[in-house]
Order: C-alpha cells, then sequence, then structure tokens
C-alpha cells in the first residue's frame, strides 16, 4: 500500500504524467483554437483593409433595430445591445442585400452606440454602401478597420502567446517530474 502522506508517494509518475498530459492536451486544443480565430481575423482585417478601395453604390435602408439580449461567458449578466440593419441596392441591374455595417461589429455594451448607429442609419435613408467587385453580395457601410476589430485581433493575439507560453511550461514541468520520479526509482 503506498505511503499517501508523503509527497513524492502519493501517486505514481504514470498518474501524474497523464494528468498532466491531460492537461497539456486539452491547452494545445485551446491554443489550435485560438490560432484558428486568429487566422479568421486575420482574413477580415484584410478584407477591412481592401474594402477602402472598393467601388460605391447607392443603396436604401430597408430596416433598422436594436435588438437587446444577455452576453454570453463571463459577461452573461451584461445586456447588450445590438444594432440590426438591412439595405438594399443594384448593380448592372442585379438586385443585393446587405447587413453588414463595418467589419468586426458585434453586440455593444453600450447603449449609447447602438443608439448613435440607429439615428445614423435610419429606415428609408439612402446610403452609401461599398461592395466588393468580384463579389458584389459582401459589402459595407463603412469601410476599413475598425478599432473593434483591430482590439479583437490583438487580444486574440495576447492569449495564443499566453497559451502557447503555458505549454511551454507545463511541458517543462512534465520532464522535472519525470526526471525526479526516476531519480526515485534509481534509490
Amino acid at each position: 500500500m503506498p505511503d499517501t502522506n508523503h509527497p513524492d508517494r502519493c501517486c505514481s509518475w504514470p498518474a501524474r504524467a497523464g494528468l498532466i498530459l491531460a492537461v497539456s492536451l486539452l491547452l494545445a486544443a485551446l491554443t489550435g483554437a485560438q490560432l484558428i480565430r486568429i487566422l479568421r481575423l486575420h482574413r477580415t482585417m484584410n478584407a477591412a483593409a481592401a474594402s477602402r478601395k472598393w467601388p460605391t453604390v447607392e443603396g436604401r435602408v430597408l430596416s433598422s433595430g436594436i435588438k437587446e439580449s444577455q452576453g454570453a461567458g463571463w459577461f452573461k449578466n451584461i445586456p447588450e445591445s445590438e444594432f440590426k440593419l438591412e439595405y438594399s441596392y443594384t448593380i448592372d441591374g442585379q438586385s443585393y442585400t446587405g447587413s453588414r455595417i463595418y467589419f468586426g461589429y458585434g453586440p455593444e455594451r453600450e447603449r449609447e452606440r447602438a443608439d448613435d448607429l440607429a439615428a445614423d442609419y435610419p429606415a428609408g435613408k439612402n446610403v452609401v454602401v461599398h461592395y466588393q467587385p468580384a463579389q458584389p453580395a459582401e459589402c459595407a457601410l463603412e469601410t476599413g478597420q475598425s478599432l473593434l476589430l483591430r482590439q479583437q485581433f490583438h487580444r486574440a493575439k495576447n492569449q495564443l502567446w499566453t497559451g502557447a507560453g503555458v505549454i511551454i511550461i507545463v511541458s517543462a514541468v512534465i520532464l522535472f517530474i519525470r526526471r525526479k520520479w526516476r531519480q526515485l526509482q534509481n534509490y
């Protein structure tokens, strides 16, 4: 029967390694998911930057309004306000509808920003629509990279580096514990 009171004998190296390996695999999966998020954000940032050169056409706001909801995750008790709109525009006789205000737009924690957008884009208003020439259905009312999009990208990048650092530290701990276990086995 193992002596569970002694810290070096409470569980075997394989049990410790299995637990640490499971934690490492979870961290690796989360880091991989974060990498995918960064790649998507990077693609969106490139499209946002390219949108500055897109041609424009006149459109019309069909509907607009503010959708109230509760946040998700850590922010589940914080109300969010999301401005939603739909606009139409015509290119070479083909009608399109769009809903993108700008790249990276999402629910607002502060109702005032959603109210400002609602005031800027009321139903029935004529608007300038920027569209991608190769894919006219891809459009936006405001072009370029928004501050929110850049913040999302930098936050995701920092989280990726943090995850990678934790994986390195956990790997070093695994190697240290393994070495100590082998030293104990030799006594």
